[in-house]
């Protein structure tokens, strides 16, 4: 595929190269180019498709300096300088070499075809300097951006490993029974992060089918009781979300929120417009839940998630008595 994009690239080069050529050749002699016949319009395009071949080898090599390999400013404006003045001694070389060949006896019309492919191969070096810095940037910010999704994926999982490695440590101390069945709800869940791994997203319907064991283990965490009511159609169950997306704001929730002994969070998954998620609480009480211990990532890291892939934003909506956050609905794998 390499080759074949090679082999594409320098002969849609050799083309355009040929066509400039002959336009600003037509301009300046004032004659039509196939006025000489087939055989010189040929020879021309051929002529075209090695020097353009010539110039990106060179081109290639002097890229592959190591002082030239630096993206800055500095480094390629004397990349770009350097290749066009190689380019016009390529094409000086070239106009004598064929001069020569055709045996061109009139001095004007040597120094005339001289100075048209000059102009002709600065700009062909111009824009292939050009296209090549912007491919450069392309690679780099696609590489960054995968980087970032990395990082950002790299911090959610160890945060909710932590979390719950913390409360395990203290249930294996109060109550085995209770250590256990927090230890096989943890695996279930932990066997979903394992197997989206290799997916950007999950669907609505695989978020929501942790979610039960996801707040069974918070439950562990609080003195009082967690109540989740999902109240989504069928029809969005197969629209994507990043993962943990959801398990972020229901942690969110009762993270902000400290629960009395009997009393109970009421939290509420519902769909807000066609491609929103909502997830939203009554607050119980303005300080922190002192038992859910949060590494202050998760909500933001999300945020981050989502303005990676030029979405919008998750929306904060909060009054006295309730919060929400709304979550935009992702149509496709990404």
């Amino acid at each position: 595929m390499k080759y074949v994009n090679t082999i594409r690239s320098w002969g849609v080069s050799s083309l355009l190269t040929f066509l400039l050529y002959e336009v600003i050749w037509s301009v300046t002699s004032h004659a039509w180019p196939l006025h000489d016949g087939w055989l010189v319009v040929a020879t021309d395009l051929l002529y075209c498709s090695v020097f353009v071949a010539s110039s990106i080898v060179i081109c290639g090599a002097l890229s592959r300096i190591q002082v030239f390999r630096r993206i800055d400013f500095w480094s390629q404006t004397w990349l770009c300088l350097l290749t066009v003045t190689a380019n016009l001694l390529l094409a000086f070389l070239f106009e004598s070499v064929y001069n020569s060949v055709l045996e061109t006896d009139d001095a004007a019309l040597v120094q005339s075809s001289l100075y048209v492919f000059c102009a002709v191969a600065t700009l062909f070096t111009l824009v292939h300097h050009t296209s090549r810095f912007y491919r450069i940037i392309l690679r780099q910010k696609d590489e960054l951006a995968s980087l970032q999704k990395n990082v950002l994926k790299s911090k959610l999982d160890p945060h909710f490993v932590f979390n719950s490695l913390s409360t395990l440590t203290e249930l294996i101390h109060e109550s085995p029974r209770d250590a256990e069945q927090y230890t096989i709800q943890f695996s279930r869940i932990y066997r979903h992060l394992l197997s989206t791994l290799d997916h950007s997203t999950v669907t609505v319907g695989e978020s929501l089918q942790i979610i039960n064991d996801y707040v069974a283990m918070q439950k562990y965490r609080v003195d009082g009781d967690i109540e989740v009511k999902t109240d989504l159609p069928e029809s969005i169950m197969q629209k994507r979300l990043f993962p943990l997306a959801l398990q972020t704001l229901v942690e969110n929730a009762i993270k902000h929120n400290a629960i009395c002994k009997g009393g109970k969070l009421m939290i509420s998954i519902s769909l807000a417009g066609k491609e929103w998620i909502a997830v939203g609480n009554l607050k119980e009480k303005e300080k922190q839940n002192a038992d859910c211990h949060s590494m202050g990532i998760g909500l933001q890291t999300l945020r981050e998630r989502y303005r990676l892939e030029q979405l919008p934003e998750p929306v904060v909506e909060e009054t006295d008595n309730y919060y929400e956050v709304r979550i935009r609905l992702i149509d496709k794998e990404i």
